[in-house]
């Protein structure tokens, strides 16, 4: 993980993906305090690393020359100035070590920068003592035996130690990916890394995407890159037994007259005797959406679901607009279904 953690500190925090326990967070800054609203960039810094370049990134800012007015006494900078290119400027930064942060956590605080015409902006800057922590995860994952009553599959990643252990999914095969949503998720949000505090754990939950040439029997690994000093790298072999699909849409055209903005499409599953149907929509045009684009289920013998559509006509010319979507899946027989969308405005 080689100059990555301050990478994966600013994802994971930047998207709250952090474990619940979060009495390692300190914030003592009274920039952050009294400023909230104006903070719009997010630096780590760890202490004793060598100096970094860390991006500052504020929207509509383009050539626009700033210099930085306030900082923590910790943050050591290799210049006070700089210029936005791309709404993105680059800041060289690195922290001397603080005996106030003796204690592992994350330490927040506030830098404040001034642009060119007067306008002062807050960055939030956050000193990580990481400490040691401790990965533990399976080292193999069986889906041949399901738990058809929870209808998903997950694992944990471990943290068994004193520090903050910070995680990546670096390594993965391409029909499977994760998400912190336990059941079945109407929009997936694909999680690929985070922190988890000393001594607790992370839920993953797998979702699975079909692939072109996708069999019933499919194997791979998940390999996760950590801060784990001693495990820097740990290797997941997953194997998965999707069982025997076949999907049947009996009305395979969805027809928007004048007046009509959604409509359901109804999918019906049979699987024998046991299994997983994973589904993707693919080919959809900007002017069409529907409430779940990608999904699977663990079932058994038959199963019929609704996924709804909607159409936006602002974006189609008068008349009739025709286009063909597609249901990809692992239904082996039949892994594109075609399904006709006609549109009258």
């Amino acid at each position: 993980m080689k100059n990555k953690i301050e990478i994966l500190l600013f994802i994971a925090i930047a998207s709250t993906l952090i474990t619940c326990k979060k009495d390692f967070l300190y914030e003592k800054s009274p920039l952050l305090e009294h400023n909230t609203d104006s903070i719009q960039s997010f630096i780590v810094v760890l202490p004793d690393q060598k100096a970094e370049n860390c991006p500052l990134v504020f929207k509509n800012k383009e050539n626009l020359k700033f210099k930085i007015t306030e900082k923590p006494d910790w943050l050591i900078l290799e210049s006070n100035e700089g210029v936005f290119k791309n709404d993105t400027a680059w800041i060289k930064c690195s922290a001397k070590k603080v005996e106030a942060f003796s204690k592992v956590g994350i330490y927040y605080d506030g830098m404040q920068i001034e642009d060119e015409n007067g306008e002062k902006y807050i960055v939030q800057v956050a000193y990580v003592n990481e400490g040691n922590p401790k990965i533990e995860v399976p080292e193999e994952i069986n889906f041949n035996n399901y738990d058809t009553y929870n209808n998903y599959c997950n694992f944990l990643i471990r943290n068994n130690a004193d520090g903050i252990l910070i995680w990546e999914i670096v390594e993965c095969p391409e029909w499977l990916f994760f998400t912190n949503e336990i059941y079945y998720p109407s929009s997936v949000s694909e999680v690929k890394s985070g922190i988890i505090a000393p001594n607790d754990a992370y839920y993953l939950v797998f979702c699975f995407r079909p692939t072109e040439n996708m069999q019933q029997q499919m194997s791979g690994e998940i390999v996760i890159a950590s801060n784990d000093k001693n495990n820097p790298r740990k290797v997941i072999k997953v194997d998965v037994d999707f069982g025997v699909i076949s999907i049947s849409i009996y009305n395979k055209t969805l027809n928007f007259d004048k007046n009509i903005t959604n409509l359901d499409l109804e999918i019906n599953t049979n699987v024998y005797p046991y299994g997983i149907l994973t589904w993707e929509f693919i080919d959809l045009p900007k002017w069409l959406s529907c409430d779940r684009r990608i999904g699977y289920h663990i079932n058994q013998w038959s199963y019929s679901f609704n996924i709804r559509f909607y159409v936006n006509r602002e974006l189609l010319a008068d008349g009739i607009t025709t286009a063909t979507i597609y249901l990809r899946s692992n239904y082996i027989d039949n892994p594109n279904i075609p399904i006709t969308i006609k549109v009258t405005k």
